[in-house]
């Protein structure tokens, strides 16, 4: 990128300074909460749906959520894993995480599955047994769409439609934009079995070392 080309973006700021203000509070004072609200909504009715266990809370700009099936907490309330809603590379994005949601941003949206390696063991020894296996579960999980991020972690991307988004705001109705995220949700509970399958095979490796 030429340093014109780099300034370029600064300049038109700059030559509609107000406007982009104008812009600018609106987004975050009226197009974000009502974003927001459809969001918690939607996460709420789909964990009391599904009977998982989770929480939306708020974030720096849009809601985050986890979710998790119930078994997967044990009588002392610990969690051997869970799922997270977030961009691909939270410290490596400088965009709108509602730009990034619509597919608009420069990183990916997506659930990420997040297991605790103190859960099964010590965090080398978990390493040690995700690096020698070539399990079943993780080959069907990349074949859905799973992308193993190292370490046991996966993330599966999504993006939301950005065909209807102004009817949305104009119709006080996002429901009709979230279609990619349903079907994502119900992925993800379509595929925690396998999850299941994958930390089993994880734990046995780690009992054979």
């Amino acid at each position: 990128m030429s340093h014109d080309q780099s300034k370029r973006p600064g300049q038109l700021i700059l030559q509609n300074l107000k406007l982009f203000d104008q812009a600018a509070v609106y987004f975050e004072s009226e197009i974000v909460p009502s974003l927001n609200a459809e969001l918690s909504n939607l996460f709420k009715n789909w964990l009391e749906g599904k009977s998982w266990l989770g929480a939306v809370s708020a974030g720096a700009e849009l809601h985050e959520f986890w979710c998790a099936p119930v078994h997967w907490r044990d009588e002392n309330e610990y969690w051997k894993a869970w799922f997270d809603l977030d961009v691909r590379d939270p410290n490596g994005t400088n965009s709108y995480r509602v730009a990034s949601l619509f597919g608009l941003g420069d990183t990916q949206y997506g659930f990420r599955f997040c297991p605790d390696p103190s859960y099964f063991s010590d965090k080398r020894s978990w390493n040690k047994a995700i690096a020698s296996l070539e399990s079943e579960a993780s080959l069907e999980l990349g074949k859905r769409g799973w992308e193993h991020e190292g370490k046991g972690r996966y993330f599966r991307p999504f993006q939301l439609s950005t065909d209807k988004i102004v009817d949305a705001w104009n119709d006080d109705d996002w429901g009709y934009t979230f279609d990619h995220l349903q079907q994502a949700l119900d992925q993800v509970h379509k595929d925690f079995e396998l999850f299941s399958c994958f930390m089993q095979v994880v734990e046995e490796a780690i009992e054979t070392q």
